[in-house]
């Protein structure tokens, strides 16, 4: 008997439509839309700016001068595309929409958001400052992470032990050899349904190659004002670099739970057998 005939006729014929549809994937025809992100108030060009398609690992990242490129497939027609920065406010379209927007006029325009800054409560008591998160320095033991599309994003879980606490430092370390000509964004996200929600910040947080030293990257956030009353994610996305790389971080065993996602706009997954090397300084 034959390993084929062993499978059964139900079980050939599912594997046999599984191949035609990975077949079907391989040869379908892609799209590959180009633009430019500027601001609506000066037409300035705005640099790291997320597109993608929701909850699909489709999606890419504005650069410097804030052009971008898409590639889509005709399936993803009916699927809606976010673009979105912090600071920025979002805009959401059908694909199709946003082809015909592309056509007309490849130049598209954002509007700033204005944020409500929250009610701070000075207190003349002295404050303590304390590290969360995992602090792991480990060469041996590592977390890679994927960085072959702009957007692709990791990051852990914070668990804020003390009540409202103010953000003073990042700290984290890449054990990547070489990581010149990348750029990293910080970012900080409350919590929903146990992944990352809306992001806590007002302005970006770019981190570039040439402000790490030694693979350690500090960030002092004391001019972000960035104050937490709950539990939190803080994540690095790549946005600048060569692609098809791995990105290695100190980790361990046990530890804060570990959240990543593909490009910008795509579906989170979380990861608990692992944690990576990611803390943040706070003051309560």
């Amino acid at each position: 008997m034959s390993s084929v005939e062993g499978i059964g006729k139900q079980s050939l014929k599912g594997f046999v439509e599984l191949l035609f549809f990975f077949m079907a994937i391989t040869v379908m025809p892609q799209k590959t839309l180009t633009g430019k992100i500027v601001a609506s108030i000066n037409g300035n060009p705005l640099p790291y700016v997320n597109i993608g398609i929701i909850n699909k690992s489709i999606g890419t990242v504005t650069d410097f001068d804030g052009n971008f490129e898409l590639s889509i497939y005709r399936s993803n027609y009916k699927d809606s595309v976010r673009i979105s920065s912090v600071g920025l406010k979002s805009k959401t379209l059908l694909v199709s929409n946003f082809i015909s927007v592309l056509k007309a006029d490849p130049v598209i325009e954002m509007n700033e958001k204005i944020e409500e800054l929250s009610e701070v409560i000075v207190s003349n008591r002295k404050l303590k400052t304390k590290v969360l998160g995992n602090r792991s320095k480990s060469r041996k033991n590592l977390y890679e992470a994927s960085a072959d599309m702009l957007g692709s994003e990791i990051g852990v879980k914070i668990k804020i032990k003390n009540g409202p606490s103010l953000l003073k430092k990042f700290t984290t370390r890449v054990l990547t050899k070489r990581y010149v000509g990348f750029k990293f964004r910080l970012n900080f996200y409350d919590i929903k349904e146990g992944l990352p929600n809306r992001n806590l910040l007002t302005k970006n947080i770019i981190i570039d190659a040439k402000d790490i030293e030694d693979g350690w990257i500090h960030v002092n956030l004391e001019p972000y004002d960035v104050y937490v009353e709950d539990d939190f994610f803080v994540t690095l996305e790549w946005i600048q670099g060569d692609g098809k790389r791995k990105l290695k971080f100190p980790a361990s065993l046990f530890g804060p739970v570990v959240v990543e996602r593909e490009t910008s706009q795509a579906k989170w997954n979380k990861h608990t057998t692992a944690s990576i090397g990611f803390n943040v300084t706070v003051q309560y």
